[in-house]
């Protein structure tokens, strides 16, 4: 019976000193100057080159596994502490830029180009051929025919204007309207169009 009691208290012991291996395994590093840890080095005996370092491996370790935070550290050792990681801070794209209201001029304006004695009258509607049409004095008083059309395009860049004149026709010029009428918007294009009849 004595045999059984001791190989029964055996088989106990050795069950128990396995469940701590196993579970020791499993334990986070209790101190950064240990095998593996931040602070250790191979070349040190204990792993860490002083007792200062031993010290502040504990605190260190126990910020790491999370059993204090990191204002907790002892202010002796907080030149251990990895640096804070970085606040997220998204980017985000830019705000569109707002672009101009395109308003179109009303029915029937009249200008009268700064350099000559003609009239450019405006009869609608917007962006479409003959929308523009010559007079020979200012005023707009003496329609002109001729053999070119023209139309008054409103858009955000030449480049805009000049895809919309050439969907009108065999295009001449296409300019800013500014070159022919003083104030005009910087978003007006004076397309000018050969005919074709």
């Amino acid at each position: 019976m004595k045999h059984t009691q001791v190989f029964v208290f055996g088989l106990l012991l050795m069950f128990v000193l396995g469940t701590g291996l196993v579970a020791a395994q499993d334990t986070p590093l209790r101190n950064e100057c240990e095998p593996g840890g931040s602070l250790y080095r191979e070349e040190n005996q204990d792993g860490c080159p002083t007792e200062w370092h031993w010290k502040a491996g504990w605190f260190l370790a126990a910020v790491n596994d999370g059993d204090i935070p990191r204002e907790a550290m002892p202010e002796e050792f907080a030149s251990v502490l990895p640096p804070e990681p970085e606040e997220f801070t998204p980017v985000l794209p830019p705000e569109p830029e707002e672009l101009p209201l395109l308003v179109e001029p009303e029915i029937g304006t009249c200008w009268s180009p700064s350099d000559g004695g003609i009239g450019l009258q405006y009869l609608g509607p917007l962006n479409t051929l003959g929308n523009l049409t010559n007079y020979m004095e200012r005023g707009c008083i003496s329609h002109v025919g001729g053999m070119y059309l023209n139309a008054l395009i409103l858009a955000y860049s030449q480049p805009e204007a000049a895809e919309i004149c050439a969907s009108l026709g065999e295009v001449v010029f296409i300019e800013p309207f500014s070159k022919w009428v003083e104030h005009a918007p910087s978003y007006s294009y004076f397309c000018h169009i050969m005919k074709t009849s």
